[in-house]
């Protein structure tokens, strides 16, 4: 093995790992933006602040569509947990495709 064959290489294994680590970063940040967010709706917080329309903002694109489609069970949204699984599933899909 040459060296510019194993800079290569670690270059490769490098450059993958960072993308792992992103993807992972990226999903951590949504699925506890829609935890918080979920946790929130069960108090009484003035939806106007910064923080709730920035938690509003990170979440409704992905809890809203679900919302959508997910029949309703009482006064009970399973949306977020669902955006929850599919966020780590899409995660691990994507992950382990990273060589």
């Amino acid at each position: 093995m040459t060296v510019s064959t194993f800079g290569l290489i670690l270059a490769t294994i490098t450059t993958g790992q960072a993308i792992r680590d992103f993807l992972v970063a990226v999903s951590t940040i949504l699925w506890v933006a829609i935890l918080i967010r979920a946790l929130i709706s069960w108090f009484s917080v003035d939806t106007n602040s910064g923080a709730i329309r920035l938690l509003d903002d990170i979440c409704e694109p992905i809890v809203g569509p679900l919302r959508r489609i997910l029949p309703p069970l009482g006064s009970i949204d399973i949306s977020p947990l669902v955006a929850i699984i599919l966020i780590q599933v899409i995660t691990n899909v994507l992950v382990n495709q990273i060589h």
